[in-house]
Parts: C-alpha cells; structure tokens; sequence
C-alpha cells in the first residue's frame, strides 16, 4: 500500500516565551516573514499529538535526562473530525531533528490506539516499517494527548519555520479524536512557547530579531511537560 511519506531534517531551537515578550518578537516577525497559509485570514490553527512511549517510558526519561540521541512517536490531527491522521516518527540529535511522516486513514489510527499495529505493516515504505517494529518490540501504548494553537511564520531561506505555540494543554489518555477530553493547562496563561526551525542557519537579521529579547532556552519538550502535569 502507498501513502505520502516525508522526511524533513533541520535545527530545531526552543524558548519559552512571555506574552510581553510575543508581542515584541510578532511586531518584528511580521514586518520580515510571512505567515504560514495554514492560518486562515491570518488566524492561529489547531494541532492535536497523541504521544506514544514503553512501559519504561524510555522516551520520556531519554529527554530528561538529555540522550544524545532520541525519539518521539506520535499520531497528529489539525481536527476532530479529520479524515486523515499523521504519523510522525521525530529523531533528535541535540538540536538537530529528523522527522518522518507518514499519512494513514482514521480507520486505521483508531486500530493503532487500540493496539493493533499490524495496518502499518500493510504499507511498503521506511517509516511504516520503522514504526510498525518499534510499536510492537517495545509494546509503545498511548499516554498523553497534547493540544494548543500555533502562530507560524515562513521564510524561504534556509526553509526557515517560527512558531508561537499558544494555550499547551494535556490530557492523559488515547483520546485522539475526542471533543471534549478534560484538558490541564501545561504553561501558566501568559506563557507560549517558541520554536525555531531552520536547514542549516539563521541569516544576521533573523538572529538579530531573535536576540533582541533575553528569551530563556528550553531543553524540555511538550510532551515531557505534559507527562510532568498529566501524569
């Protein structure tokens, strides 16, 4: 079976970000890049993760404890009521990510959540294959859903991606498609978080824009967050 399959290799940078602090960094942002045309009439959009991990929740302690090299498993959705779901395999190198993505049907997400790995094994690509043998060798099993709205801004030059992630929120469970899970706020209200992405640097004038604001760097990721409020 084929399917839409992506990899994407970049940096990826981290900061919490006040909304003091937003307000500046978007004056600026606005003037330099454009907005991502997932916004529509230049509105946050919404993205939901369903995070995997082992019994062991080896990938959870790996980023706390700051593995060189790592991973997340998730399935990813941009609404409820989506048709078509996101695999997402992230490989992190330090600050250099490789993202493998794959499309697959509702259908077939609501097999996986329940365990049932086999419909990746269906599918003739790497990231299928990949997902299907780390799923069941290492028994992975949801555990936390992860919502919030995002901000983002493009820039053709070095595939340059800046996002503001909005009102993080977690839920503990496999809830994926659910409407009205009962979510807890991961960052206190007047917090985001900001993510800079890039292929291989950030040209003078980004960096000057970034670095006009003491931002505090981040080295933990939404999902530990959440699992850290939700459990």
């Amino acid at each position: 079976m084929n399917t839409n399959i992506l990899k994407t290799y970049r940096h990826e940078l981290k900061f919490l970000l006040s909304m003091v602090e937003y307000e500046h960094l978007k004056r600026l942002l606005d003037a330099l890049l454009v907005k991502d045309r997932n916004m529509k009439q230049g509105k946050d959009y919404y993205i939901r993760s369903l995070y995997f991990d082992t019994p062991e929740n080896k990938d959870y302690y790996d980023k706390l404890i700051g593995v060189a090299h790592r991973k997340k498993i998730r399935l990813r959705i941009y609404d409820t009521s989506a048709d078509k779901v996101k695999l997402e395999m992230k490989n992190k190198d330090n600050d250099y990510s490789i993202k493998e993505t794959m499309t697959i049907s509702r259908k077939e997400a609501m097999k996986i959540l329940k365990g049932d790995y086999h419909v990746l094994a269906e599918y003739d690509n790497e990231i299928s294959q990949k997902a299907y043998f780390n799923l069941r060798a290492h028994a992975y099993t949801p555990k936390v859903v992860v919502d919030y709205e995002r901000e983002a801004y493009l820039l053709p030059v070095e595939n340059i991606r800046i996002t503001f992630d909005k009102r993080v929120r977690a839920y503990k469970g496999d809830g994926l498609f659910e409407e009205h899970n009962a979510f807890v706020g991961v960052l206190a209200p007047e917090y985001m978080i900001l993510e800079v992405k890039y292929d291989r640097y950030l040209p003078a004038y980004v960096e000057n824009v970034l670095s006009s604001i003491n931002m505090q760097r981040m080295s933990i990721s939404k999902y530990c967050m959440a699992r850290e409020i939700v459990g």
